[in-house]
């Protein structure tokens, strides 16, 4: 992991002293961690007089106590744990931090946040910061890798990937849908993909033919596999995501041609169900040198299969990690987007392309949220709005997934997810998507009020929790501050409860006051989604003056009683 790191940046051409160091920090040992990186980049602006004027510079702006003991040398002041912290800042000031400029900028910034989400700790940590990112409603598909070699096969670690990933989806229910990765060269490949598919909440199959395999049913020694592996997916509406540029991960130079599109006829005609997303469509330099693309290009043969009557609505391409024409200049960027006009004018192509980010290596490039505000710049100035966004952002993706939306039936994938969720549901433990919470009252309302039950922790995607948080925040009884630091704020702190100039008598009645527009606040017909209460107005006015009354729990605590109270409409 740490070499491909390297590689990555070595590739991306991001300042040479930079990647110097960290070619140095990440070479000496098979594992590092974050805040050791930190303290090995911030030395080095501690000491070298370039990037110690830099820092100098940079100061008057920081405000940053921390950023001072850098600067003055004195790295072992540094409070303990916020080294990172420290260095994102640096790196973030020394961009500009809007999400076009950071789209259209190549920098230090992007380096750091790419090698740091690669050393993310855990998988827990890799999600909750790249969640941080998206919207409410925005669901990550999250593609699983199996990079083994011939003979090694590592079944705990890769299946270990399966449970933690899996995992991921109880934190975020409706929002993570996992695709598991099939590599034929893994003994037991299929027999581990069905188990992810039927019981372990995957939705789809992720293939990678660089990593020295082909993808059809004839004429190679994995036929078999492939065979079994298709015949699951088209009967189980199993949606299937492959690699398709000349990028990425390569076992071997010769290799590069196994994504070809092409070897995709024979498999689409024999499995009249299966469906297939050509990630990155082929490779956006195909559409940035001319309008129109070469003949024997990936793209151009992905547009001839979208074209085909027996294939339509089957053959799907995203354009994820596109940043040719962000980086070629205004002509390539001006034939990137006059290529997607022409195509999203066209039924066909319009109803089978998705966009994407490829998570995690767009980083590498700019923030995952810059990557949506730029394509979203541009559709609005290509189509006149962001309806040709959405159609290929929700729409399309939707069909692909079989997710139901948009008047989309659920596919048979979806039952299994929601059935995933059912059966883990005493460990959901963040706020269901709305689609989920739609479909699961239509055919499931003991799952429903599941979801609602095991709302546990102190999350911001519960509305319960957040709506009591703005509320207590807004009317002034809890200080300014982040979300996560008001869970633990104590009840006996609230001004009213603890100030001595106030009677007991009017101390009940601000809670009963409280507890009312509380009631009001989570109530409100324009929040989305929208909540009703399970008990009475008096009822819920006085358990939660009662409560108050009694100074004790947090803020979270508070939340948490409210919780018994409320149910998603």
């Amino acid at each position: 992991m740490l070499e491909f790191l390297w590689d990555r940046l070595d590739r991306e051409g991001v300042p040479e002293k930079l990647t110097l160091l960290m070619h140095k920090v990440i070479s000496k040992s098979d594992y590092i961690d974050r805040e050791e990186l930190s303290a090995s980049i911030l030395k080095q602006f501690s000491i070298e007089p370039i990037l110690k004027k830099w820092l100098k510079d940079l100061n008057e702006d920081l405000d940053d106590d921390d950023l001072g003991f850098v600067i003055e040398g004195d790295i072992g002041s540094v409070i303990a744990g916020s080294l990172t912290s420290v260095v994102r800042k640096i790196f973030d000031k020394s961009s500009n931090t809007e999400y076009l400029d950071d789209a259209y900028s190549k920098n230090g910034a992007d380096m750091f946040r790419f090698v740091m989400r690669g050393l993310a700790p855990s998988i827990d940590v890799l999600t909750e910061e790249t969640m941080s990112e998206l919207d409410d409603d925005d669901v990550l598909v999250a593609l699983m890798m199996d990079i083994c070699k011939k003979g090694q096969q590592d079944h705990k670690l890769f299946k270990k990937q399966i449970k933690d990933t899996a995992n991921q989806i109880l934190k975020y229910p409706g929002r993570i849908m996992p695709f598991v990765k099939f590599n034929p060269h893994r003994k037991g490949a299929v027999e581990i993909v069905e188990e992810a598919l039927k019981m372990g909440g995957c939705v789809g199959v992720k293939l990678y033919p660089t990593l020295q395999y082909k993808i059809g049913i004839n004429g190679h020694q994995h036929r078999s596999k492939f065979r079994r592996l298709y015949q699951y997916c088209n009967d189980n509406d199993v949606p299937i995501i492959q690699h398709c540029n000349h990028g990425g991960f390569i076992a071997n130079e010769d290799d590069k041609d196994y994504c070809d599109p092409s070897d995709w006829k024979e498999v689409l005609d024999h499995y009249p169900k299966l469906k297939v997303c050509f990630g990155h469509f082929g490779d956006e330099v195909n559409f940035v040198g001319q309008v129109g693309v070469k003949a024997n290009s990936f793209t151009a043969k992905i547009l001839k299969l979208m074209k085909t009557n027996k294939y339509k609505g089957r053959v799907f391409a995203d354009l994820s990690f596109h940043v040719a024409q962000l980086d070629g200049g205004a002509a390539a960027e001006k034939n990137y987007f006059d290529n997607l006009k022409v195509w999203m004018g066209d039924a066909d192509y319009s109803s089978q392309i998705m966009w994407g980010t490829d998570s995690f290596l767009v980083q590498k490039r700019m923030r995952e949220r810059s990557y949506w505000e730029y394509y979203k710049s541009k559709f609005m100035a290509t189509f006149g709005g962001v309806g040709e966004l959405e159609k290929v952002s929700l729409t399309n993706s939707a069909r692909f997934l079989n997710l139901p939306i948009g008047g989309n039936q659920a596919g048979l994938n979806i039952d299994r997810y929601v059935s995933f969720i059912d059966g883990k549901r005493s460990s959901v433990s963040g706020h269901a998507a709305m689609w989920l919470l739609e479909y699961v009252k239509l055919s499931n309302q003991d799952l429903t009020k599941h979801l609602r039950m095991y709302l546990k922790g102190w999350s911001e995607l519960n509305p319960v929790h957040f709506r009591t948080w703005f509320h207590l925040k807004d009317k002034g009884v809890i200080p300014n501050g982040t979300f996560e630091e008001a869970g633990t704020y104590k009840i006996e702190n609230f001004g009213f409860l603890r100030s001595t100039a106030i009677s007991s008598n009017a101390r009940s009645l601000r809670a009963a006051s409280l507890a009312s527009n509380l009631r009001k606040v989570l109530l409100d017909p324009e929040s989305n989604p929208k909540l009703k209460m399970t008990v009475s107005k008096s009822k819920f006015k006085s358990e939660i003056r009662k409560y108050l009354l009694k100074k004790k729990g947090t803020v979270a605590s508070l939340a948490r009683k409210i919780q018994k109270y409320v149910e998603v409409v």
